[in-house]
């Protein structure tokens, strides 16, 4: 009975454990807004885009937070290189 009430005891503290955190300052509508950016504009850079959220949404966006999410849609900042003229 001990070790059901302590199972019990630690489940609750892992609930709220996941449930706390801090909260997200781009909704899901804002994160497809930042997505369609980049597929108009492919080499539009991150702080550019965080100054036209911030104008839209009224509140400052962090460039790395813009990173963030374009990362988690797919869009990494690396680029191909060129391949060389060979003749």
């Amino acid at each position: 009975m001990l070790t059901a009430s302590k199972n019990l005891k630690n489940l609750k503290r892992l609930v709220c454990w996941q449930i706390q955190g801090e909260k997200k300052i781009m909704n899901s509508i804002t994160e497809r807004r930042v997505i369609h950016q980049v597929k108009i504009d492919p080499k539009i850079s991150a702080p550019k885009i965080a100054a036209s959220t911030c104008n839209t949404l009224g509140r400052s966006v962090s460039a790395e937070t813009v990173r963030r999410v374009l990362r988690k849609a797919g869009y990494n900042g690396r680029v191909a290189r060129k391949k060389a003229l060979n003749w």
